[in-house]
C-alpha cells in the first residue's frame, strides 16, 4: 500500500520533470526539433522579382495576370 501512495505522490513530479527535460532541450539544441527534415534545398534559392514573386503568388491563388502598364 505504501509504495502505490509513493507511486501516486511521484508520478505528477516526473510528469512534469519530462516535460521540462523535453522543453530544456528544444530550447538548447534546436536543431532537435528538426531531425526528420532533410536538408536537401531547392536549386533555386535565390530571391525572386517582383514580377515573378507576384506571378507565383498569383499562380497559387488562381487569380488572373493583370495587363502591362
Amino acid at each position: 500500500m505504501a509504495a502505490i501512495a509513493f507511486a501516486r505522490a511521484l508520478a505528477p513530479y516526473l510528469a512534469v520533470q519530462l516535460v521540462v527535460l523535453v522543453l530544456a532541450l528544444v530550447v538548447a539544441l534546436p536543431p532537435l526539433a528538426h531531425l526528420g527534415r532533410s536538408n536537401d534545398l531547392p536549386a533555386s534559392t535565390k530571391p525572386a522579382d517582383d514580377d515573378a514573386a507576384r506571378k507565383r503568388f498569383n499562380d497559387m491563388l488562381n487569380i488572373a495576370p493583370s495587363p502591362p502598364k
